[in-house]
């Protein structure tokens, strides 16, 4: 996983919205992340990692109220957007976590939303968490402990339980596929299924033998013997059957087309009639139907014209009448029509009149607010005059109380002086206080160790207890080592009886499972082994006893030591901070204010002060008001004087336009409407316009009737004009047509026009006809050739029923035996293929058996091997023993080839002192630094498997801790090895407050932690 860009909104301290751009941080592979304890620096890793996985090891999503603890106390959202690159083709991806605060309640922080998008054609596309945990590679807990490792999580991994370790080692390097015993368990089981259900099919075959095969197929050929004989036979009967059938067919079909020839006979007039009416029918078709339906035609349309004709004539003469009387109402209305300009001209008098009306009235109203503003004007000048005089007697009194007042500066410092003194004193009495507790802690823990040892009988062999602590640990490695001499003696032992249990076993001529030889001349016996087993169980039990007793003691010893090194650490402390507070109390009263000594003279000082205070706070504030007022009275005087000059300006503007209108007015009007109202005026206006209106509407609606009703007369002329010449010429027409059809009938057998139509209302199909009439034709001529192929067919032969039934009744019996015989062949050979098949199956199920139970002896042999956990572990072992070795290659040389990791046979680490004869001590024993040092090599060693597990360019490694621990030459070696991965193209990125390391690296982050804008990030690239 490489970082690209996070973005930070209302995070813990995080308050305003800012961005870090990894990119440019990771350029030199090596960064930092630098500020005070407390400005927010490991919060930057808890945004990456809640992003990835949704989860802070800081607070709990319950209890802890995760969602408002989270975010700021300011902020009213949380925005976390988080863009890396992960898998092996270092794929885009994108993480968005918002939460926003609820405005109702302040304490209520909705669910954060937490989106996961991966890059693909440069579209985002939304994928689940599992998805991203499988491209990363990694869990929540192995993520923290071998990529980003946040504040109390580096020494995780160097101090996990050896089941925990080995529970990682799996879920890191995917040794689940070594746990091989469930598989072989499975096989186990699967073959056991097998060989139970080849035995069940086996007991279902039953007893079957090949002389019972033999038996069937003898019986088997006897029967198809007879079946041949039969066979013949049969044939020859449903031969005779055959000839009886064709000769009762062609006896029944005769006498049916007989029948059907007389049924012909009887349709032979009507079909004769028929011709004769289709060739009447055909004739009136051609010479007469087609001027009849002309005919027909054309006197319709003459009657039609002559109806349309009549109409019009009578529409237009009603036309004439109505125009002759819209005419008459023209003339009356196009004379008032003439007089509108007049009209228009007095409308607009009477407004202008109105209007000047108005302004006569708005005049008079403002010259009475003119003169009452001049007149508020003068009282607003007279008050601004007093308000001056009152606010120059304040400010003098003002002046007085303030030189009657002490110096708040000099109080202040003798307060100061006051409060200092007394915290002193009480910090003195507090420290001695924690002196004696102190004390009284060390002397508890003094006897809890005494009354210990007494417990286990042990009796020191000197005062030092350090020297007694290093004892216990050489009697521990001692007992240890015995122990674990016993422990491969008794795995020998066991080794041995199991060799002696097989040997008793082997037979000659057997292959031996372990060697596969087939001879066993000299078989290993022992008679002694059991006894040996059981001396080695009580050893080992009581070795084990010693142990514990010695473990008990090094825990009691280190339990005293963890608790009173710091006691005595506190003591040198306290007695050193009370030497500081005496010699700081006697500075201090040395720098006392000599007038105020006395704390009673400093608190009447402080009286005093504050009673002229409050009588300056008063007078200031009666001041404050004075000159409020007196700018309040200046605005409104300003204000006023600003309106006055406003009215006379619109006074004048109306005078102006009021002449103006008077001017354009004749004098008659003015002198008629003197006694009338402005709004009287108009509304007489408005009765002359509404007249002008109406008659201007009635003048354009008279007009465009009489030019619609001259309209209709054209149309109606035209009209008429036209079917008065379509008339004449279908009269002409139907003349014509009707002396066509007196000649036709002339030169017909026809006499009259009636006999004609009569023909042609048989509307009949010719076509439909005519093939009727064939096909009567051409069934009878069928009928009588079959009457005669029939009749030279039968030969006079006369079918005999009886002779028929019997035929058939002998046909039927021997068709039965054959039948018979048949379903007897199919038994038989259906036996013989049934049990042909059941004695091959038989023999592949047999086969298949011995196989599998050669199998089950194998899978036998392999669940001894992998019984339980035991590969599994032992692979763990060999992958976490690579990992210490390469730890080491880093550990070794920051100790200055001092100190080395080792595992011990629980898989727990070690510490081997080459400082100390290269002997082995608990991990526990190492300092501050060099644990910090030991863990260090161990997350980068864990980093490196990693990187060659996911195949990955680069990788990304985050140190959140250890530093301050560090002496100034460890840090510069732990700094060296940081430099140095800058050539494995791994990027590092190291967070602290330690000043030696912001000196050492280049590119880093600086946050600060701001009062009002929460924690700001400072670039060193933008400094």
């Amino acid at each position: 996983m490489i970082p690209i860009k996070l973005t930070l909104e209302g995070l813990y301290s995080y308050q305003q919205k800012q961005t870090i751009d990894f990119e440019k941080l990771t350029a030199n592979h090596l960064f930092g992340i630098f500020g005070t304890v407390g400005s927010g620096k490991s919060s930057i890793l808890e945004a990456i990692t809640f992003a990835l996985y949704g989860k802070t090891d800081r607070l709990l999503l319950s209890g802890d109220n995760r969602n408002y603890n989270m975010m700021n106390l300011k902020s009213n959202q949380l925005y976390i957007e988080f863009d890396f690159l992960a898998g092996n083709n270092g794929q885009a991806h994108r993480v968005q976590v918002s939460a926003k605060r609820n405005s109702k309640n302040y304490e209520d922080v909705k669910k954060m939303d937490r989106v996961i998008y991966k890059l693909e054609k440069q579209d985002y596309i939304p994928i689940s968490q599992e998805e991203l945990e499988t491209t990363i590679g990694l869990s929540y807990d192995n993520f923290k402990r071998t990529i980003i490792i946040p504040q109390g999580k580096f020494q995780e991994f160097l101090q996990l339980k050896s089941s925990e370790r080995t529970q990682m080692m799996k879920e890191l390097f995917g040794l689940q596929k070594f746990e091989l015993s469930p598989k072989v368990k499975n096989l186990e089981t699967q073959n056991n299924a097998i060989i139970q259900n080849l035995l069940g099919r086996l007991e279902q075959l039953g007893e079957i033998s090949p002389e019972q095969q033999t038996e069937l197929k003898s019986q088997l050929k006897q029967i198809e013997q007879s079946i041949q004989t039969l066979t013949l036979a049969q044939k020859q009967h449903e031969e005779i059957v055959q000839t009886l059938e064709k000769l009762k067919e062609n006896t029944q079909q005769l006498s049916e087309y007989h029948k059907k020839e007389k049924e012909l006979g009887q349709q032979k007039e009507s079909i004769l009639k028929l011709q004769v009416d289709i060739a009447a029918y055909e004739y009136c078709i051609v010479h007469f139907k087609n001027t009849l339906e002309a005919i027909e035609s054309c006197q319709q349309k003459t009657l039609t014209l002559n109806t349309q004709l009549i109409a019009d004539q009578a529409a237009q003469q009603e036309t004439h009448v109505n125009l002759d009387k819209l005419s008459v109402k023209f003339d009356q209305i196009n004379a008032a029509y003439k007089t509108i300009d007049n009209l228009k001209k007095e409308v607009e008098d009477l407004n202008k009149l109105a209007e000047a009306k108005t302004l006569i009235s708005i005049i008079e109203k403002e010259t009475v607010r003119l003169k009452k503003g001049e007149l508020l004007v003068a009282q607003v000048i007279t008050k601004l005059t007093q308000i001056e005089e009152q606010e120059k007697e304040t400010a003098t009194s003002l002046s007085e109380l303030k030189k009657q007042q002490p110096k708040i500066e000099t109080l202040n410092q003798a307060q100061q002086w006051h409060t200092n003194n007394k915290n002193i004193k009480a910090v003195i009495a507090d420290t001695q206080n924690e002196k004696k507790a102190a004390t009284e802690e060390a002397k508890k823990l003094q006897q809890q160790l005494l009354k210990g040892l007494d417990e286990y009988n042990y009796i020191p062999t000197s005062d030092n207890k350090n020297q007694w602590l290093l004892q216990l640990n050489q009697d521990l490695q001692h007992h240890e080592e015995e122990q674990k001499r016993i422990t491969q003696k008794h795995e020998e032992l066991l080794v041995r009886l199991g060799l002696e249990t097989h040997a008793l076993n082997l037979k000659d001529g057997e292959a031996c499972p372990l060697c596969g030889s087939e001879q066993h001349p000299k078989p290993h016996n022992s008679t002694d082994i059991g006894q040996q087993i059981k001396l080695c169980k009580n050893e080992a039990a009581t070795k084990e006893a010693h142990i514990q007793r010695t473990q008990k003691l090094i825990r009691l010893f280190e339990k005293h030591i963890a608790g009173i090194k710091p006691l005595d650490a506190q003591l040198t402390a306290i007695d050193a901070k009370l030497l500081r507070l005496h010699e700081q109390l006697k500075v201090h009263q040395s720098s006392v204010i000599a007038d105020y000594q006395d704390e009673s003279h400093l608190e009447k000082a402080l009286r005093l002060y504050k009673e002229i205070q409050t009588t300056i706070e008063a007078t200031e504030k009666k001041l404050l008001l004075s000159r409020e007022e007196y700018a309040q009275e200046s605005k409104n005087k300003e204000k006023y004087q600003q309106e006055l000059s406003r009215i006379e300006r619109e006074m004048d503007k109306n005078v102006g336009s009021k002449e103006l209108l008077m001017r354009q007015i004749p004098h008659e009007l003015i002198a008629l409407q003197a006694s009338n109202s402005s709004e009287q005026i108009v509304l007489n206006a408005q009765k002359l316009q509404n007249t002008i209106t109406k008659t201007i509407a009635e003048y354009e609606n008279t007009r465009v009737q009489m030019e619609e009703l001259k309209k209709t007369l054209a149309v109606l002329q035209s009209k008429i004009d036209i079917n008065k010449k379509h008339l004449e010429t279908d009269t002409l027409q139907l003349t014509k047509l009707q002396q066509k059809l007196e000649e036709d009938i002339k030169d017909s057998s026809y006499s009259n026009t009636e006999n004609i139509k009569s023909v042609l209302k048989l509307k009949l199909n010719i076509e439909a006809s005519k093939q009727k009439i064939h096909d009567y034709q051409q069934n009878y001529q069928l009928i009588v050739n079959e009457i005669q192929r029939l009749t030279a067919a039968l030969n006079n032969q006369v079918y005999d029923a009886a002779k028929h039934q019997s035929a058939i009744e002998i046909s039927a019996e021997s068709k039965k035996k054959l039948n018979d015989a048949n379903r007897e062949h199919g038994k038989v050979e259906n036996t013989l293929n049934d049990l042909t098949k059941k004695l091959l199956l038989k023999k592949e199920l047999n086969e298949q058996l011995n196989k599998l139970k050669l199998r089950a002896a194998d899978i036998d042999t392999l669940r001894k091997l992998f019984f339980k956990s035991g590969f599994v572990n032992y692979v763990s072992s060999v992958y976490l023993q690579n990992l210490c070795a390469t730890a080491n290659e880093r550990f070794y040389k920051m100790t200055r080839q001092s100190l080395s990791l080792e595992l011990n046979a629980d898989n727990s680490f070690e510490v081997r002192d080459y400082m100390n004869g290269g002997k082995l001590r608990n991990i526990k024993t190492l300092s501050g630094g060099q644990t910090f040092q030991a863990a260090l090599s161990l997350a980068l060693a864990l980093a490196d498997n990693i990187q060659n597990l996911t195949q990955s360019q680069r990788n990304f490694f985050f140190l959140d801790e250890g530093f301050g621990s560090l002496d100034k030459d460890s840090l510069q070696i732990v700094f060296g090895t940081l430099k140095n991965l800058r050539n494995e193209n791994r990027i590092v990125g190291v967070i602290s407050h330690v000043e030696e390391m912001q000196q050492e690296i280049q590119t880093f982050l600086n946050i600060t932690q701001h009062s009002e804008k929460g924690s700001q990030i400072e670039e060193s690239w933008r400094r």
